[in-house]
């Protein structure tokens, strides 16, 4: 593949990101629709795919700045509400902020992820043949797929649900989920790498858009969660679409300026803490006349532009401080 930047990747993470601000919106600001919220959960898996496409070297520094992000969404957030009604917050204002971290679920799946990642990017390396590669896939990757989304998504299911033990399989909010989304990221890029025809096969549009389709009447009917194979179906035929997809210069630019602040608009607004202000802007449209879907777009819309304009303080310090690195 060409070494170039792929900006229509930028303009995917911006769009799935936005997605996840949209899913909060719908579930969190007290008026869900839960097929309309199914259909968009598997925005987060869109993420790890993206990781796995490009792959991930393990890095303790990485892991340091990803907790260090954390915590300065965390003081952000705890100086807005200040700034808005004059309480630092509820108890104590740093134990709050703490727990703000600790808590983000996905931040430490993904951290725990980065762990088998070089294992994954041992077994899972460009092969010798194609041959090797699918014998590969058939002895790691699918025991892998079923321990991560087989038990787990079995549970989900109505009749199932009930004759195997929910506590012997992990849920969807498991790092194994997110390893197991990595995994087939990387057997997809091997495979799209090294075999032209697949690569053709891969990429077909017709055959994306039917994958697309029918993940996301899967995932309205309740089969979409993050653990459900069809949200990793849809999050890889997204991926490749958007791989393939020709966009505007603009669309493109602004969605590179904007990209780097996606992972401090999913860590600023999604936490019990914020739900309160979600709700009330959600309110807020609703009773004004807005229509309850616009109510969730324009929601959506206002957490995810507040959460880069947040944002924007530390990635100008980051600039100053790689600026100074560079002339020092």
């Amino acid at each position: 593949m060409c070494k170039r930047r792929n900006y229509q990747i930028d303009v995917y993470r911006v769009l799935l990101m936005y997605g996840i601000c949209l899913l909060h919106a719908i579930t969190q600001g007290g008026h869900n629709t839960p097929y309309l919220a199914n259909m968009f959960e598997w925005c987060v898996p869109g993420f790890v795919f993206i990781s796995g496409w490009f792959g991930v070297k393990f890095s303790l520094m990485k892991i340091i700045r990803l907790y260090l992000t954390s915590l300065y969404c965390a003081v952000t957030y705890f100086v807005l509400i200040y700034t808005l009604d004059g309480t630092w917050c509820s108890g104590n204002g740093w134990m709050a902020i703490f727990d703000m971290c600790k808590g983000q679920w996905f931040l430490n799946a993904y951290v725990a992820m980065m762990f088998l990642v070089p294992m994954a990017n041992v077994i899972v390396s460009p092969p010798r043949g194609g041959g090797d590669m699918c014998k590969t896939f058939l002895k790691i990757g699918v025991p892998l797929l079923v321990l991560s989304f087989g038990w787990s998504f079995a549970t989900t299911l109505p009749i199932i649900r009930h004759c195997i033990p929910t506590t012997g399989g992990l849920q969807a909010y498991s790092f194994l989920t997110l390893f197991g989304v990595y995994v087939t990221a990387r057997f997809a890029r091997c495979f799209f790498d090294t075999d032209e025809h697949l690569r053709r096969v891969m990429i077909d549009r017709k055959m994306l858009i039917s994958i697309i389709i029918i993940s996301l009447f899967a995932g309205a009917i309740g089969l979409g969660d993050y653990n459900s194979p069809f949200a990793l179906l849809l999050s890889g035929a997204a991926f490749l679409y958007f791989l393939c997809l020709r966009l505007t210069r603009r669309l493109q630019m602004v969605c590179v300026w904007a990209a780097p602040s996606m992972f401090s608009v999913y860590l600023m607004h999604a936490h019990g803490n914020a739900w309160v202000i979600l709700k009330s802007i959600e309110e807020h449209f609703l009773n004004i006349g807005i229509p309850l879907w616009g109510a969730y777009v324009l929601t959506a819309l206002t957490i995810f532009v507040g959460c880069i304009a947040l944002d924007i303080p530390r990635r100008f310090a980051l600039s100053l401080l790689k600026n100074w690195h560079v002339h020092e």
